[in-house]
Formats: C-alpha cells, structure tokens, sequence
C-alpha cells in the first residue's frame, strides 16, 4: 500500500499525459497481481493526478519594448512571487508547466514591471507576445553618492575577481559555436518632439533579410596565445561556395574583463577595469535570487563631465565569485553607427564561461528609404565547452582562423541538429529569394573578383593574376607604368609557384621585368626555398622590403632618384617560431645610378656601375600575430597593433662574380604601441644601422625625407616629413619616431570633436669622411641630429557619405636645430588629413 501511495504521489507531481497512460497500461497488466482494493485506490490517485495535469500549462512567449518593438534580453521572470528564469539574447522564453491560475511578473531596468495571467490557449499556441513600457529615467538623476552608493561595493568586488573569471585568463579551453548573422531593413526609431520617446515609423512589409549567414566553428584555445578557429560549417544566402565566415568574437570581445572594451576599431574602458569608478555612475536597480546564490543589476553610465571612450548598460552581477552572468552595452557616443552588444555567462566545471553573444548594428546613415534603416544582427551560442583539455603546443597551427574544405556542402539534416533554434518564416525565406537570385545572377563570382583583387591574386584556372603589377606610378621618375604579374597557383602545383612579372614605364620609356619561383616541400608555404631575378629599378640607399612595408609603396610614388638593377638571388625562408620568420638569402646585384654619381676605387680611377655581391640574413619578430585565410592566402590581422622587432645582417663579400666591396651593414629596428585610458594610443619607432667598410652611395643609408613637391601636403609614418628627399646620408644612424594621439580625449562637444596627435621625429647620422669616396652627390651627415615636431588636428570638419563620416583635418611639422634653413616656409610641412570613420 505503501508503494502505491508513494507512486500515485509521484504521478501527480510529475507525471505528463502520455507517462500517464503507460502507467495504466502496465497497472492493467498487473491487476491480477493485486487486490482489488489496491487498485481502486490507486485510480483514485491516478484520476486526481490526471486532473491536476490538465490545469498545468507550458507557455512560451517573447519580450518586447512596447514601442520600438526591440526584443528585451534578460528580462527576468518570476512565477507567483518567486524568481524562476530570464529572457534569452532575442527576447524569448519558455516557462515550464506552470498551474494555468498563476501570476507572472516580468522586471528589467528602465521599464515598468508587468504582472500578468497567463494566456489563453489560442494566444499560448501563437508565442504569448509580452510588451513591456520604457520609463526612459536618466541614471545621474537617481545615483547616489559615492560613500553612499552600494554598487560601488558589488564593482569593487568585480573588478579584483577579474582574473579568476576570465575566461581568456584559463591555461586551456575549446568550445563549438553555432553563429546566426542577418542583414535586414528595419524600421527607423523616431524621437518624439513632445515627449522625448521613441517609436517606430510605419514600416513597409520586408518579407525577407537582405542576406543571411550561418556557421559553425570549432575553437581551441592553450596559454598564452595558442589560438585555433576552424569553420567547419558555412551557409550564405545567394553563395553555393563562400569563402568568408562569421565568428563569435567577430564584433565583440571574447569576454568583458579586459581593461579596454574593442568595438569596430573603437576601443571604450570597460566599467569593470581599474580605476572605472572613477569615470562611471553605478546604480543599483535590484536583486534577484537563485537558490542560495544572488544577482546583482547595476546600471552604468559615464559620470557627468568625464571625456573619454564610454559604455552604458546593464550588468547582472553574479554572487557567486562576483562574476559577469549577463552584460548589455552601447557606446554613449553615436555617430553613423548604433552598437549595441549582450553576453551572457554559464558556469562550466565552476568556472564562468560565455554562453551566449549577440550584437545589433543599425547603421543610421544608410540610405534606404525614409522610414527603413540598415541593420546588422548576429547571435552566436557555444556549446560543448571544456575548460581543461590536454592540449601541445604542436596540436595549433599557423592559421588563427581558417575554413574547412568542406564547409559549405553540409547540408540540410547537418544544419537542423547544429542550429540554436529553427529558421523562422522571415530566414527560411531570405535563403530561398537569395538562393534563386544567386542562381541567376552572378553574385558569388563578382563578389569573389572583389576580395581576389584585394588579397593581390584574381584566379583565373591554374595561375592567379597579381593585381599590384597592373598598375604603378613615380612622380618622380617614371611616370605612370602598365604592367603584368602571373603566378601559378595551388590547381597547379601545391609545392611550387612561379611568378612572371614585367612592366613599361612611359616617362623613361624602359621596360622592366623578372621572374621568381618559389618551392615549398612541405604543405607549411612559410617554409620555402627561391630563385628570382630582377630587371628593375631600385631607390639607391633604401632596402626593398623582403616582408611587407604598408609605407614603401608612398615613398615609392614620390621617389626620383633611381638605380637600375639587374638581380640574381636565391635563398630561402622559414618561420622557426610562431611569431618569428627568417630570410637568408644570397645576391648578386649590378646596378647603374641613373644619375650624377661616380666612386673613386683604389686605384684611383671613377666608376659610375657597380657589381656586388651580399649575404642577407633578415629576422623578424611579432608576437601576438594573429593570421586568417582570405581566399586561400595568409593574411595577417594585427600587423599594425602588435610589437615589430627586426635584425638585418648584410655582408658584402669581394672577387666573386666580380664584386669589389667588403663591408658589413646592420640594420635593427622596433616599434610599439601603447594604449592609456586617460592620455590615448603612443606609436614608438626606433631604428638604427652602421656599415664597417665602405660601401658606395647605392647601400649606404638614406636619412628617410620625403620633402619633394607636392609631398609636403603628405604625412609618412617613420620618415622626416620636413627633410628634402636625398638630404642627407650616413654609415652610422639612430632614429627616433614617436606620436601620440589623445584622440577626442582633449575635447568634445555635441558639433564639434577634434582629434589632436603629437609628433616628435629625432634623427643622428653619421658620415666617416675618411672613407668617403663618392663625386658628385652633394649629401651630407647630420651629426647634429636632426629635429621636427608637429601637431595633427583631425576631424575638424565631417562630411557625410553614405554609411561613412569623411574627417577633414590638418597637421604640421617644423624643422629646428643644427639643420634649421632661414626662411619659415623652408622648415615647415603642412599636412591635409583624411579619416574614414565609421
């Protein structure tokens, strides 16, 4: 008797309808088994479990603003009083079976609380839609004092656990992220001129996304900076092949604890970095309970007057270790672009690890209609999260993202059981129009062209055409230049490449060519063996960058002292470390100044061609690196935020291939960029070089000005803006390039907000005399050192164009010291700049 009460007890509490029906069915098997007493008593149970049942609901719904319709993340829900869950990054939620009588309350800051029934079963059946009323209160109207305020002490907290909740602070981890972007026209927000609130405008029926795009990556992660994102699965409307992916950190950091938070290039302080309660008002909005554990709601915002790059939101401040368990955040400052970003955290193993991420872009100045603006939404959802794997070193590869031969052919049962969620009518839809739209009109292949052309290599069957050779320009020297570049690629050969190049210069009316081929054994490209030779011309005094140089192709344009050059070299290139890569290489190089120059031999007599003969050892290293895959070519990320730091060894060796010269020259170079949260981002440069021996005009060292013509409206990082070209020269030189940009930490108003940089250029170059054999070239030392500062004010005027803010600005340097010229306009460089903002 017993047992039965304890099963008819357990019937009632948690039984659903079908579990039901098998018990009776297996009570009717076992009737002979029991008496009739027992039976009877137990359908008495059974029936009142079955009626209680029918009162039981399951109820799934959605949270809105009841204004703009914005779905409400995080919105929490409490069933009869008592705290049971939140809305999900879209807004959505499913309660579980809940008696039909009861009462649900539904709170989130800045809305009034609702408390409503729950629904009938026809609006239950349609997704019970849940609109809730915006209060739109200013924060720095309701905080309190600092001493006085209790969210201080929740930060403070926050912010000393930092490292124990990091997840990127973890020795190890991998996860699986399924990610939904879409780019859609919503309709606008309108600010009301009497109240101040905002609402929709009448929207026209879109019933589709303008494009839709899904993924599934597969990361994994070993301290310190061992980084793997694969892409195993990839879908874009109107694409039967995308080469280009979308992944969770896209858009948003991988975490909210570090000091700066970066969003489209824009780097905010975080409100749980040191020193942010200092920046920021907090207020405490509520407290919600989770078994023994509580959540901590705190608004933020910048405090009144504070200038620097701020967020606003929402933080849901775990108890437990005081960590981040829901985030939403904007920035303050809003230009051509609204941002807006949520994450959410789950415990894993004890630890805080992110769950969910979404971000939401509405690019106001996108021209599209009166009442539709262009917005970009992506949820990312991570799963099957390990927090200690075994990882090795030798596990990562090269490649921080990459995609999968085979992403794109999973099909449709693959990405049913990957998804978050199903499609809904509006994405099903997006990839059926787009699909079909692609199939008729050539999408893919021109999108395709476009990004080809941008990585330097338009693929047309087994060779790739280098869209750099195409077209080149010397103002100084040779004029415009039409030209060819052909390289063999991967449908040829995976272990080789051979480059053909050439080109015509019609100012100097000569043609130039050369040829390279490059042997790669092994599937690593970074590890390769190559023979080339150059017909060309060379600026005497600079070195052509064996790894990329973003700023020699400028100088090149303006450039008008020249060499010809006929090159023969061999060597090879290796990566021995992660950030590390090495070229040793042999050359020898004849070369004729094409103009004035002789060099006086020992035998006393002139010579104006020259045959050389060098050993080159070049080592650069870059940590931090980061590299994606961009239409099957390595391209790195972060070059420019990363530390550069660069050895080159030349050794001239003399009586080989008729080569006269026997000298040694060393170049080192290392630039850094530091970013403050109250003073901006510093860009340090510091070079140097010495030659032991002699060495004709040709590989001696240009001093790096850039002053010629229409250059002096040109600013060039990590040359003398104020220096003729060709000024100076030396054996011996140390360099110093140093700016630092305040961006609008200076000031900033509402109309008007300048950017201000600060430019120091020290310069010492020294020229042994004694060994000077060079006619004709009027080129001196500047022992003295050389000196120029400036200052740079950007965007003093703005000019809309399309989704983009056109900056207009002006910047200047001055020469002083040893080297300063009499007249003012002789010294002076004024410099126009242009910014693209976004």
């Amino acid at each position: 008797m017993g047992f039965l009460q304890n099963l008819a007890n357990r019937i009632r509490k948690d039984c659903w309808h079908f579990e039901c029906l098998l018990i009776v069915m297996i009570m009717r098997w076992i009737q002979p088994m029991i008496s009739r007493y027992h039976y009877l008593f137990l359908s008495v149970f059974f029936v009142s479990s079955l009626s209680a049942q029918e009162d039981m609901v399951d109820v799934k719904g959605r949270v809105s603003d009841a204004q703009t319709g914005e779905p409400l993340a995080f919105v929490n829900i409490a069933i009869n009083g008592k705290f049971q869950l939140s809305s999900d990054l879209n807004g959505e939620f499913r309660l579980p079976a809940v008696d039909a009588e009861s009462r649900i309350l539904f709170s989130y800051i800045g809305y009034e609380k609702l408390e409503l029934e729950i629904p009938s079963d026809e609006k239950r059946q349609k997704n019970w839609q849940v609109k809730m009323i915006s209060t739109m209160q200013d924060l720095r109207e309701i905080v309190v004092g600092e001493k006085e305020n209790p969210a201080h002490r929740i930060i403070r907290e926050a912010i000393r656990r930092k490292p124990e909740n990091d997840p990127t602070k973890l020795k190890a981890f991998s996860y699986e992220s399924y990610n939904k972007y879409s780019l859609g026209a919503d309709a606008k927000l309108i600010k009301s001129d009497a109240t101040g609130e905002e609402f929709k405008a009448p929207e026209e029926d879109i019933p589709h996304h303008l494009a839709m795009l899904e993924s599934v990556t597969e990361r994994k992660f070993l301290a310190p900076d061992f980084d793997n994102e694969v892409v195993v699965a990839n879908r874009v409307s109107g694409f039967k092949h995308p080469r280009f992916s979308a992944l969770a950190t896209l858009l948003q950091p991988f975490g909210f604890y570090e000091d700066f938070v970066s969003l489209l290039d824009r780097n905010f302080i975080n409100p749980i970095s040191r020193g942010a309660l200092n920046r920021y008002e907090y207020d405490w909005q509520d407290t919600l309970y989770q078994g023994q554990d509580t959540v901590f709601i705190i608004r933020f915002e910048p405090q009144d007057g504070k200038n620097f790059e701020a967020l606003k939101g929402v933080l849901y401040i775990h108890s437990h270790n005081y960590a981040i368990q829901n985030v939403v955040a904007r920035p303050v400052d809003v230009s051509s672009i609204d941002l807006k970003i949520q994450q959410q955290y789950a415990l894993v193993d004890n630890q805080w690890f992110p769950e969910q991420l979404s971000v939401e872009m509405r690019l106001l100045k996108a021209d599209i209609g009166e009442n539709s603006e262009l917005t970009f939404r992506g949820q990312s959802y991570l799963r099957k999260v390990n927090i200690s794997p075994n990882f090795r070193k030798r596990d990562f590869e090269m490649l921080n993202v990459r995609i999968d031969e085979s992403a794109h052919k999973k099909d449709s049962l693959y990405w049913a059981l990957a998804r978050y969620d199903t499609l809904n009518a509006k994405e099903k839809l997006t990839y059926e129009v787009l699909d079909s739209l692609g199939r008729k009109i050539p999408l893919e292949g021109a999108f395709n062209t476009m990004t080809a052309l941008s990585v330097d290599a338009l693929p047309v069957g087994f060779v790739d055409f280098k869209t750099s050779y195409l077209f080149n320009y010397s103002s100084g020297y040779e004029g415009f230049r039409l030209g060819l570049g052909v390289q063999t690629n991967e449908r040829l050969s995976q272990h080789f490449s051979w480059l053909l190049h050439g080109g015509y210069g019609f100012r100097d009316r000569a043609f130039k060519y050369g040829s390279r081929l490059m042997v790669h054994p092994l599937r690593n490209k970074e590890n390769r063996f190559f023979v080339s030779y150059r017909n060309e011309l060379d600026e005497p005094g600079i070195d052509v960058p064996v790894f990329d140089d973003a700023f020699y192709a400028f100088r090149r344009w303006l450039a008008f002292r020249m060499d010809r050059v006929r090159e023969w070299k061999g060597g090879l290139e290796l990566r021995p470390q992660r950030y590390s890569l090495l070229h040793l290489s042999v050359n020898h190089r004849e070369f004729e100044p094409l103009y004035d120059y002789g060099y006086l031999r020992s035998d006393f007599r002139i010579v104006d061609s020259f045959r050389n003969t060098e050993l080159t050892a070049i080592w650069r290293f870059r940590p931090g690196e980061r590299f994606s895959e961009v239409m099957g070519k390595r391209l790195a990320t972060n070059a420019f935020k990363v530390p550069t730091y660069e050895l080159r060894i030349d050794r001239a060796i003399p009586n080989i291939m008729g080569s006269n010269f026997d000298y040694w020259r060393i170049i080192g170079k290392i630039e850094r960029q530091f970013k403050t949260k109250s003073f901006g981002i510093t860009d340090i440069s510091i070079e140097g070089g010495l030659i032991e021996g002699t060495a004709p005009y040709s590989r001696r060292f240009d001093a790096g000005g850039i002053q010629s013509g229409f250059s002096r409206a040109l600013f060039l990082r990590g040359y003398f803006n104020t220096m003729d070209f060709y000024e100076f020269y030396a054996d011996r030189y140390v360099h110093l390039f140093f700016k630092h940009s305040f961006k609008q930490l200076l000031f900033k108003s509402k109309y008007f907000a300048p950017t201000f940089s600060l430019i120091q250029n020290v310069g010492f170059g020294w020229l042994d005399e004694g060994l000077r054999r060079d006619f004709f070239v009027g080129s001196q030392g500047y022992e003295k050192g050389y000196l120029e500062s400036g200052l740079q004010i950007g965007r003093i005027f703005q000019f809309q164009y399309g989704l983009y803010e056109l900056g207009v600005g002006v910047g200047g340097l001055y020469r002083y010291g040893a080297y300063q010229r009499e007249r003012f306009r002789e010294n002076a460089a004024i410099n126009f700049l242009i910014e693209i903002v976004l």
